[in-house]
């Protein structure tokens, strides 16, 4: 006798996980815009704090309720700020 293993994915799990999937895209894309920058201007010694400091940032962000994603933009932003400080 054989069992048959199957994986059921309601479509709420699967519509979380794409708009999941869409969000880190979109904060992979805000990121890299943002270190390129930064390394073109300031070398990659400061991309790479920079980086950091984007990370802490978006930690930092309030994620919404519903499905709209967390403003990635604020992160680099904030960021940018603390780059303008460190680099004066």
């Amino acid at each position: 006798m054989s069992k048959t293993n199957t994986l059921t994915v309601d479509q709420s799990q699967l519509s979380q996980s794409c708009r999941a999937a869409s969000f880190l895209l979109d904060a992979e894309l805000e990121l890299k815009s943002f270190a390129r920058a930064v390394s073109r201007l300031h070398g990659p010694e400061e991309a790479l704090q920079a980086i950091n400091e984007w990370i802490d940032e978006c930690e930092r962000l309030p994620w919404p309720d519903d499905s709209t994603a967390p403003d990635w933009r604020q992160a680099t932003i904030a960021a940018a700020v603390r780059l303008s400080k460190r680099v004066r």
